[in-house]
C-alpha cells in the first residue's frame, strides 16, 4: 500500500492499485475494499514508524451490487450466483441500511423507505410565463 519508490506516501481506495498476490492482478478499486484497506494502511503506517515489517493486503470480495433505478439492481453473490430485479434492489437496499450507524437513524431510513414502496412520489408541476386560456403564440 506503499507507493513505490516513494518513502513516506501511501495510497488506498479509488486512487491505489494495490497488487492481489493471491489472484494476480490488483484489487477492485471499490469501496468495498477502500474500507477494509483504511484499518491495514493504519496498522502499516505504525508498523514503519516503529521499525516493524509491513503486512500485504488481503481480502476476498463479498459480491457486487448495483441499483438500475426503477426498483431494479444486479447483484453478484459469493460463489459467483447472479439475481436481478426486484429483489436484488432489496438486497442492495438492505445492506445500506444495516451499514448506517445507530439504530435511529436506521429505524428513521427503513420507515422513509416503506413509505416510498407503499405511496406513489408526491410531485407538484410549475408552470412559468403561461396565463389561463392563452397559448404561448397569442402573447406575441
Amino acid at each position: 500500500m506503499q507507493v513505490a519508490g516513494v518513502n513516506g506516501v501511501w495510497a488506498l481506495g479509488d486512487c491505489a492499485a494495490i497488487p492481489d498476490e493471491v489472484e494476480g492482478g490488483v484489487f477492485p478499486m471499490t469501496a468495498q475494499h477502500a474500507i477494509r484497506e483504511g484499518p491495514r494502511l493504519a496498522d502499516n503506517v505504525v508498523a514503519v514508524l516503529r521499525g516493524l515489517p509491513t503486512k500485504p493486503f488481503r481480502y476476498r470480495a463479498l459480491g457486487m451490487m448495483a441499483a438500475l433505478g426503477g426498483r431494479k439492481a444486479v447483484a453478484e453473490l459469493p460463489g459467483g450466483y447472479v439475481i436481478t430485479g426486484f429483489i436484488a434492489w432489496f438486497f442492495w437496499r438492505t445492506y445500506y441500511l444495516l451499514r448506517l450507524p445507530g439504530l435511529d437513524r436506521k429505524m428513521r431510513v427503513a420507515f422513509d423507505w416503506t413509505l416510498e414502496l407503499l405511496f406513489p412520489r408526491d410531485t407538484a408541476e410549475l408552470r412559468f410565463g403561461e396565463r389561463e386560456g392563452r397559448t404561448p403564440d397569442e402573447d406575441i
